[in-house]
């Protein structure tokens, strides 16, 4: 005579519902999410970084898109291939990202050499990297193009030739323009820096400030506005909507 045994309970309780299925206990009776994992933002802040004191504000700046647009210079091609006469403006226009860097050369190279360093660097934020000398010679060997200013109309124009060098020479300083040509940075080397700037004019400084200063212009967003059939500058204001 066999007996009959009843069947084994569940390992996990359940719980009927009210259409006769059952359903597993939940560990959480308001959300299948712990309580203490913290939520996610909807739309994360992208706050704009805040504008160095080294850079100028666009809304002060100097353009010389009208300046450039005639300017002819002679560039002498890191491959020694040398061009006469090359438009300026077209030159600019070229760079990856719009943002020009020139090394205006005048008792120093060093500050070439340490930006040929991060040119690649610089390149991948959208800047191209120039050498300027006065005159109709140029060092050879270098990794960037020369620009020869012989008319130094360029260079007068930036303020930067030396009042002591005869009108031959330029001063040492790194100029940095934006995509509209507009001059945002103009950066001595070993000169003209007094107070809480001393020590700015040194030539890993001015690199340093020349890469952050083109990081920060690279967040600025161009703005075009239409009045009267003409093109004029807008300040961009990014204004952040949750919706």
């Amino acid at each position: 005579m066999s007996l009959l045994l009843p069947p084994p309970a569940p390992s996990t309780p359940f719980k009927v519902g009210p259409a006769g299925t059952m359903s597993r206990k939940r560990s959480f009776t308001t959300t299948s999410t712990p309580p203490d994992t913290p939520k996610r933002a909807r739309h994360p802040s992208h706050a704009p970084l805040p504008r160095p004191s080294f850079v100028t504000p666009r809304e002060t700046s100097v353009n010389l898109a009208s300046r450039i647009s005639t300017l002819t210079v002679d560039i002498l091609r890191p491959t020694g291939h040398r061009a006469v006469d090359a438009g300026v403006a077209d030159l600019m226009s070229a760079g990856n990202g719009g943002f020009t860097v020139l090394c205006f050369l005048g008792s120093t190279v060093d500050v070439l050499t340490a930006l040929e360093g991060v040119k690649g660097l610089l390149a991948g934020k959208g800047a191209a990297v120039y050498g300027v000398v006065v005159g109709n010679e140029a060092p050879a060997g270098r990794q960037v193009s020369i620009l020869m200013d012989k008319r130094r109309t360029l260079t007068t124009g930036l303020g930067l030739l030396h009042p002591l060098g005869g009108g031959r020479m330029a001063l040492d300083a790194v100029v940095v323009l934006d995509r509209e040509s507009a001059v945002r940075m103009v950066l001595p080397v070993g000169w003209g820096c007094r107070g809480d700037e001393a020590g700015g004019n040194r030539v890993e400084n001015v690199v340093s400030r020349v890469v952050s200063g083109v990081e920060w212009l690279g967040q600025e967003k161009p703005v075009m506005q239409l009045r009267g059939g003409e093109v004029e500058e807008a300040i961009c204001v990014e204004v952040e909507m949750d919706g």
